[in-house]
């Protein structure tokens, strides 16, 4: 259980840590992107980038709120780009305009200096005039008239053109400086909207930084809390365990004791077995000794008392192989008088038969 808790709080630590070092990546990026901003707005546009939002909320934020404005920003932006492609449009034409103005102030300037140019020849001629013929005069006076209607008409039309330009580059510049004023007015619009949207950010972004240093605390609070609590706990389990071990120590110690005391009396019964045993087999050693002393006296006595009956009897068998004996040798004696007196018998009688057969044998030979 322990255990668990430990690695619950650990895994609390481990995600708080995770969510700080996830807030500041994305603190850093708004900082990067307010800066981009910054610098976009010093050029004459501006995109405000979206504050990072430490935690999601199933409500509608401050951000998301902003977010059409944004939306407007963004066009205001498209639209100051597309008014800018119109200024310069419009800077070419102009300029055009002036080109053209200036081209036709050069062809006046010239029609002016080839009209004095023609004044002075005139001049020249009515000098000169009397050499010419009257018909001729007329006819060039003819030609001059109809040569200075003409420069006269293209004078006018070339006054009204630059009469034109002029209303036309007047208007132009009264529409630029008009649309100069309204991008002016815009960009002013713009720059304030931007400028409160930036307010707004931040202190959606301020309300958000003590929404989350708030929620730190609190987890910080709420984990210094679970953390006294698992002290607590480890200080309950420990003091637990101590008196658990003090309770198995002294049940340990009293197992012990009771098992001295045991083994000491198991040795003193022991003992006690020892020494009766030994006296048990002193007592039956005496007793075996006593009896075998005494078996062994009866074995003496009836030993004795055998040796007595075979020694009596052995006197009586020798007596009765003396006596056997005696009467076997007489037997014998008997006998070998008896055989000694056949064989002396045989041996006369054998000998008178060799004699006798000697003597036939002789007297054959004699014969």
């Amino acid at each position: 259980m322990d255990k668990v808790i430990e690695q619950r709080a650990r895994d609390r630590m481990l995600r708080a840590k995770a969510r700080e070092e996830e807030r500041k990546r994305e603190q850093e990026e708004y900082e990067r992107k307010k800066e981009e901003r910054m610098r976009i707005r010093d050029l004459g546009t501006s995109e405000e980038p979206t504050p990072p939002s430490a935690t999601p909320s199933a409500e509608p934020s401050k951000t998301e709120e902003l977010l059409p404005k944004r939306n407007i920003l963004k066009n205001s932006i498209f639209e100051d780009k597309e008014r800018e492609e119109r200024r310069l449009k419009i800077e070419l034409k102009r300029q055009q305009l002036e080109k053209e103005l200036l081209e036709l102030k050069k062809q006046e300037e010239e029609a002016e200096l080839r009209k004095k140019r023609r004044e002075e020849g005139r001049n020249r001629g009515h000098l000169e005039g009397d050499a010419i013929s009257s018909s001729g005069e007329h006819q060039d006076r003819t030609l001059e008239e109809e040569k200075r209607r003409k420069e006269q008409e293209d004078e006018e039309r070339r006054r009204k053109e630059t009469e034109e330009a002029e209303k036309r580059i007047a208007e132009e510049q009264e529409v630029e400086r008009r649309r100069k004023h309204l991008e002016e007015e815009n960009r002013r619009k713009v720059h304030e909207e931007a400028e409160r949207n930036s307010k707004e950010l931040e202190a959606e972004k301020k309300r958000k930084d003590l929404e989350e240093a708030d929620r730190k605390r609190k987890e910080l609070e709420e984990n210094e809390r679970k953390r006294k609590e698992l002290e607590e706990e480890k200080k309950r389990k420990d003091k637990e365990d101590m008196d658990r071990r003090k309770k198995e120590q002294e049940e340990a110690e009293r197992k012990r004791k009771e098992h001295e005391e045991e083994e000491r009396k198991k040795r003193e019964l022991e003992a006690e077995k020892k020494r009766k045993d030994q006296e048990d087999l002193e007592r039956k050693r005496k007793e075996q000794e006593a009896e075998k002393k005494r078996k062994e006296q009866e074995e003496l006595d009836r030993k004795k008392k055998e040796q007595l009956l075979a020694a009596q009897k052995r006197n009586e068998e020798l007596e009765a192989a003396r006596k056997r004996k005696e009467a076997e040798d007489a037997e014998k004696k008997k006998k070998d008088l008896e055989d000694a007196e056949r064989r002396r018998k045989e041996l006369e009688a054998e000998k008178k038969r060799k004699d006798l057969e000697a003597a036939e044998k002789k007297r054959k030979e004699q014969e």
